[in-house]
């Protein structure tokens, strides 16, 4: 499998069996604003291949990972400090009893007051997850909820008929879902799809899968400032 992904990689997009690429801006989500149109919201996205800071005007600070979009009040004096994610982010929110923060995530929404977290909530992916790293946060899906706190994380999955699934369980170690911020690309046990929508976040590529498909699951920690090609070797190994 090493082989036939590398040897794809370097082909690149003169001859293509197996994978095509080419460099793509992204789409740029558009959250929906709240129901009352005198809040003025503003919009920051982070493209594909890039990652942003944006300091709210409580302090709160949000790091956005590749193709995400936050929506947020320009003004958070008046205690209105509820946000809309689409995407990937990082949360360090400034503590205010009387006013919790909210974020909207799709369907999900998080209730904290003051806390740092990570919450990742991609529309191509059907799976939430946030891992806290100081902290309590509330987590709603639907009818439930559960409460996290800091070395847990959660994954919310929809279950359709089968009925939704809300697991919390221990982290190792919580900075690893957010090491994104420091230029690193981790990925834990996911299939071939999930390693390409990866890849093609942190590199603005457009990958697409093609022929047969090989299987396998992926680990490991790379650096985006490394090649994809080399990327790809050392996700796959030997």
């Amino acid at each position: 499998m090493k082989k036939a992904l590398l040897g794809i990689l370097l082909i690149g997009l003169v001859v293509c069996t197996f994978l095509e690429w080419r460099y793509f801006d992204g789409p740029r989500f558009s959250p929906s604003s709240p129901s009352n149109s005198s809040i003025n919201m503003l919009s920051a996205y982070a493209q594909r291949g890039e990652k942003k800071e944006i300091r709210l005007s409580d302090g709160t600070r949000v790091y956005l990972n590749a193709a995400s979009t936050l929506c947020y009040p320009a003004d958070m004096s008046t205690g209105n400090r509820q946000v809309q994610l689409v995407g990937e982010a990082y949360f360090d929110v400034v503590k205010d009893d009387a006013h919790p923060f909210i974020v909207s995530a799709r369907d999900v929404t998080i209730h904290v007051l003051g806390t740092r977290f990570y919450l990742r909530g991609y529309p191509d992916e059907l799976k939430y997850r946030t891992v806290v790293t100081s902290g309590v946060i509330q987590v709603a899906y639907n009818n439930k909820k559960s409460m996290v706190r800091a070395g847990e994380e959660i994954e919310v999955a929809p279950g359709g008929m089968a009925g939704d699934s809300m697991a919390v369980e221990p982290v190792k170690d919580t900075n690893v879902a957010s090491n994104w911020i420091k230029g690193l690309l981790t990925v834990s046990n996911i299939d071939l799809h999930g390693l390409i929508r990866d890849l093609s976040r942190a590199y603005n590529i457009d990958i697409k899968l093609q022929g047969e498909i090989p299987g396998g699951r992926f680990n490991g920690t790379i650096s985006l400032n490394e090649p994809v090609v080399d990327a790809v070797d050392r996700l796959v190994g030997p």
